[in-house]
């Protein structure tokens, strides 16, 4: 139903005021979201994380009035505001705690590898065991249902699923895929958190710091840049660096002259069997 003018100014000001007054105010695209879910969702984080919908254009007029205004670039096709007085990680905590388990749909792109694990499954005797055969599944028939005799990877991470593969999946009850509302961003206390950001976690954060610190190192190493980390090991190549040329210089040189010694023996032995004289 189409707004009146005056409503779509009542709209925009209580909107703007609401704004204003919460803690956290997050946008999100809900586009790729199945109505159902977005009521369920809505209806479940009640009195938490309010949802606003409306017409881009008004909640774009809404937001310019506020301080969350620069939140209107991270407007999707189908944006909402969400409005919080919990802080940002919270808030997106306990939206993405919400999701919708989806089935494999042919042609769609495995983004882990799908396994069916071995056990026994509610299927009776029947159709279903060829067509669980045909997706490659070693199944069989025990005490009149199918059982799957072995665990198998069907489609790795990466892959295509094939319609085959898809509707064994939704027979074994099997769905990989999930849809969550995942925010845009979400300004909190003056900060912008963006999509990227909030997708970070513990485990992630600490991966990166530790790749980066891995690289870091190799290029401190390489370049012979001493920091407390890598002093012992820039001690021990500069060592091997010092013997090494030594054995090349021929330096009679405590540390170095056993080493010497055996390359010019080393070196006496190769001439004598090249000229091969006799001991």
């Amino acid at each position: 139903m189409e707004l009146t003018k005056q409503k779509k100014i009542e709209f925009v000001e209580k909107l703007a005021k609401e704004i204003e007054e919460a803690n956290s105010i997050g946008i999100a695209d809900i586009s790729y979201i199945p109505a159902k879910f977005l009521l369920k969702t809505k209806k479940e984080l009640d009195g938490k994380i309010k949802f606003v919908y409306g017409r881009k254009k008004l909640l774009i007029k809404a937001l310019e009035r506020t301080k969350a205004k620069e939140l209107i670039n991270f407007l999707g096709n189908q944006p909402i505001i969400l409005l919080s007085n919990l802080n940002a990680l919270e808030m997106n905590s306990l939206i993405k705690s919400n999701y919708l388990k989806l089935p494999a749909k042919p042609g769609s792109v495995a983004k882990e590898d799908l396994v069916v694990n071995e056990g026994p499954t509610q299927l009776p005797a029947g159709p279903a065991l060829s067509e669980l055969k045909q997706a490659g599944i070693d199944a069989k028939i025990v005490e009149g249902k199918i059982y799957i005799a072995s665990t198998k990877v069907i489609v790795k991470s990466g892959e295509i699923i094939k319609p085959n593969v898809a509707n064994a999946l939704q027979k074994l009850e099997i769905f990989p895929f999930e849809v969550r509302i995942l925010p845009n961003a979400i300004l909190s206390e003056g900060v912008i958190f963006s999509g990227e950001v909030l997708e970070l976690t513990k485990e992630k954060v600490s991966k990166q710091i530790s790749e980066n610190f891995g690289k870091a190192y190799a290029i401190s190493i390489s370049i012979n840049y001493e920091t407390k980390y890598n002093a012992k090991e820039l001690i021990v190549k500069a060592f091997r660096n010092a013997v090494y040329i030594g054995i090349e210089k021929n330096l009679y040189e405590k540390g170095v002259i056993d080493k010497v010694l055996a390359k010019a023996y080393a070196q006496a032995l190769a001439l004598k069997n090249a000229a091969k004289i006799d001991a």
